[in-house]
C-alpha cells in the first residue's frame, strides 16, 4: 500500500519504487510528441492540505523540458531535495503528460537508478487557475494489454493486486495503443497528486 506523506522527498519515492501502481517505460515517445510546457504550469506550487512550508518552482526549458526546484519557507525544514528535478512535456491523446526519467528522480534521493525501464508516465491537468493535479496510468491496464500481446513487455505479479510492469514497446508503439483506447477504458493509478498555486 502506498502511503503519500506531504513532502516531496515522498513523492520522489513513490513515483521510484512506483508501488505496484504504474507502469515502467524501457522507450519514451517520440520527439513529435514533445511541447513547451504552458506558461499556465509555471510557478510556486505547495501541496494541497495543511501547508508544511514545502514549495515547488516550476519553470520552462528549452525542448520541451522543464525544471522543478525545492525549498521551504521554514527554517528548521527536513528532506528537501537540494537537487533540482528535470522532466519532459508530451502531448497525446489530447492530454498533457510529463515524462520523468528515474535518473534523474534518484539524484532527489542522492541515489542512482538501476533498472532498464527508466521512464515513468504522469497526466496532469490544470484545474482553474490555482489548482494542479497529477496521476499516473495503470500497471494493470497495461498489464492486461502485455498479457494479450497487444504491448511487449514483462509482468510480474506479487500477492494480493500488487504487480511491477515493465512496458518494452517502443515509444510510437504504446502511445498510439494508449491514444487508440475508448476513454472508457483508460485506466488510473492511485494516489492523485494535487498542488496549489502560491505564487
Amino acid at each position: 500500500m502506498c502511503v503519500v506523506r506531504l513532502n516531496w522527498i515522498s513523492i520522489a519515492a513513490v513515483l521510484l519504487a512506483g508501488c505496484g501502481g504504474a507502469p515502467d517505460f524501457v522507450y519514451e515517445p517520440p520527439a513529435s510528441y514533445r511541447v513547451p510546457l504552458s506558461a499556465d504550469i509555471q510557478g510556486v506550487w505547495a501541496r494541497e492540505g495543511k501547508d508544511n512550508g514545502e514549495r515547488a518552482r516550476v519553470s520552462a526549458l528549452a525542448d520541451g523540458m522543464l525544471r522543478i526546484d525545492f525549498f521551504s519557507t521554514r527554517p528548521d525544514a527536513r528532506h528537501i531535495p537540494d537537487t533540482p528535478l528535470i522532466a519532459r512535456a508530451l502531448r497525446f491523446d489530447n492530454t498533457d503528460w510529463l515524462l520523468v526519467d528515474r535518473n534523474r528522480l534518484s539524484a532527489l534521493q542522492h541515489s542512482q537508478y538501476t533498472g532498464s525501464a527508466p521512464y515513468r508516465l504522469i497526466k496532469y491537468a490544470l484545474e482553474g487557475d490555482n489548482r494542479l493535479c497529477g496521476i499516473e496510468p495503470s500497471a494493470s491496464l497495461f498489464a492486461a494489454a502485455i498479457d494479450a500481446g497487444k504491448l511487449e513487455g514483462k509482468v510480474e505479479r506479487y500477492a494480493g493486486p500488487f504487480m511491477h510492469v515493465t512496458v518494452t514497446s517502443p515509444g510510437e508503439g504504446w502511445v498510439k495503443w494508449w491514444s487508440e483506447l475508448p476513454a472508457s477504458e483508460k485506466m488510473f493509478a492511485q494516489p492523485v497528486f494535487c498542488f496549489q498555486r502560491v505564487d
